[in-house]
């Protein structure tokens, strides 16, 4: 019989681990949302959102084209 190796261990995701952080900075939160659009509604859920933020999190949700980290970066 063949033996079925066992599942290797996951890799920690380190900017979901920063979202559960309340004291993550807005500049990293910026950092993550323009990488990490599957981690957009945690984002901006997290105390550290600023408004220009969320709003750009929001368009993302309705076009195709996102912005780069430093269109995000810009508007803080």
């Amino acid at each position: 019989m063949t033996e079925i190796p066992p599942p290797l261990p996951q890799q920690p995701d380190s900017d979901a681990e920063a979202l559960r952080r309340p004291t993550t900075s807005a500049a990293e939160l910026a950092r993550i949302a323009a990488q990490r659009p599957d981690l957009h509604p945690a984002i901006a859920a997290h105390p550290s959102c600023y408004p220009d933020l969320a709003a750009w999190i929001t368009a993302q949700a309705n076009t195709a084209q996102p912005a780069s980290a430093q269109q995000v970066a810009d508007t803080q």
